[in-house]
């Protein structure tokens, strides 16, 4: 399912360290946890351009903008 994610929120890659804004992504619920499928774009890390799933409790969320 998408999920909206107010302005500023973010995720630390787990790579680089650098962060990885989001206002819209697919989330997966697998044995009641959400995970955030999220992509680095930071062209110095050895993930960019690979999507990862991120624990969605680990996001700085800066409010919702609504459920998908």
């Amino acid at each position: 399912m998408r999920e909206l994610y107010g302005q500023g929120t973010h995720f630390l890659c787990t790579e680089c360290g650098r962060k990885i804004f989001v206002t819209e992504a697919e989330v997966t619920v697998r044995n009641g946890k959400r995970f955030v499928d999220l992509t680095c774009k930071s062209p110095g890390c050895v993930a960019c351009d690979l999507p990862r799933l991120y624990d969605e409790d680990a996001l700085e969320i800066h409010g919702t903008a609504g459920a998908g």
